[in-house]
């Protein structure tokens, strides 16, 4: 433990371990934790600030909306506690509140989100009538 922390450190020998923890202690090595214990918020914030530059202001603004009005009950969850059943809910929800397409849309946002961390989740989504010109 340093510094109040408890830390995990994996090694094929043991001593690989001490080696390893000994340089964390003294500040040679750092250990992240694992990224899917953030929480979706955090991750969509990450996500958004590591593609600024790359993508226009009004889609920036989208996914800020998206993060601060959709999905709220998954926003707050971790990343690794998010089941396909809780998914599931969370789009039922939302269907009850907003068209088709805005459920579409934000779903496909969260699901890139949680693409980046390995977690891929299928949900079924209302079907989206396309506009006959």
């Amino acid at each position: 433990m340093v510094g109040g922390k408890r830390k995990f450190i994996s090694a094929d020998s043991e001593r690989e371990y001490y080696s390893k923890a000994k340089a964390y202690k003294e500040g040679y090595l750092e250990i992240k934790d694992n990224p899917s214990h953030i929480t979706l918020d955090e991750a969509i914030t990450e996500y958004i600030n590591s593609k600024r530059n790359v993508l226009s202001p009004g889609t920036i603004r989208t996914y800020l909306n998206y993060q601060r009005n959709r999905f709220k009950t998954l926003t707050k969850m971790r990343i690794c506690d998010i089941t396909p059943n809780i998914a599931q809910n969370a789009v039922n929800r939302e269907s009850k509140s907003v068209s088709a397409k805005t459920v579409k849309d934000a779903w496909h946002f969260i699901s890139t989100i949680l693409g980046t961390y390995n977690v891929h989740i299928d949900v079924k989504l209302k079907a989206v009538a396309s506009e006959s010109k």
